[in-house]
């Protein structure tokens, strides 16, 4: 308003006039009002104080500032599924660590398990997990091909997705960027090996949840 203020009173001295930028032709009466519009606009300008401006820069300046602050200081938040409970001693260990690790990061952590093993319960709790947008989701991959689907959709909501527990055979092929565990084959091998130094020709692998393909590979 203020440049166009100025166009109008040093580009326009009479009813019809023109300058190298601009030409129009007015009336008078609309030419008289522009006039006193613009220079309203101007001495407005004018008569605002350097306090006023010192008080506008600092209000801006808050504004950035609590902007950048709450997108720079947020808590990263990362959630863990699992197929079992933090109550159950095996995954309460699962839960100390994850609590642990977040709190060496300042991070913000939920640990989610199935009250039984059911895969069908951890495509429900990865559901929940995707809409929640965290910055990272831990899964376990008792049944690879069950949990198949949801697991490449949280994928290609590009959230970070890593696998533990179970799942090193197949944790590529669905995408996912990283796995911690062991291959779960090869520890069946490790533990009958160990076994076999105690002597004695049979052994009998117990396996307390069917359907959880980690457990059949160590059988």
């Amino acid at each position: 308003f203020i440049i166009i203020g100025r166009c109008i009173i040093f580009g326009y001295s009479s009813k019809t006039s023109t300058n190298k930028f601009l030409s129009f032709s007015w009336s008078s009466d609309r030419f008289r009002f522009l006039k006193s519009v613009s220079f309203i606009l101007i001495i407005s300008r004018v008569l605002i104080s350097n306090i006023d401006i010192i008080l506008f820069k600092v209000f801006l300046a808050t504004i950035t500032l609590s902007i950048f602050a709450s997108e720079s200081f947020a808590k990263n938040k990362y959630i863990l599924v699992a197929h079992g409970l933090a109550s159950d001693s095996f995954w309460n260990a699962a839960r100390n660590g994850m609590d642990n690790a977040c709190e060496l990061v300042d991070a913000d952590c939920s640990y989610r398990g199935t009250e039984v093993f059911s895969v069908d319960a951890m495509v429900k709790l990865m559901e929940q997990a995707i809409a929640e947008n965290p910055d990272g989701i831990g899964i376990t991959l008792p049944d690879a091909a069950g949990l198949a689907e949801v697991v490449r959709k949280a994928v290609a909501t590009g959230v970070p997705v890593v696998s533990f527990n179970s799942g090193y055979d197949s944790y590529q092929e669905l995408g996912i960027m990283s796995h911690v565990g062991q291959d779960e084959y090869e520890g069946g091998m490790a533990a009958g090996a160990y076994a076999a130094t105690f002597g004695g020709s049979k052994a009998i692998c117990l396996n307390h949840q069917q359907g959880n393909s980690a457990l059949d590979d160590r059988c």
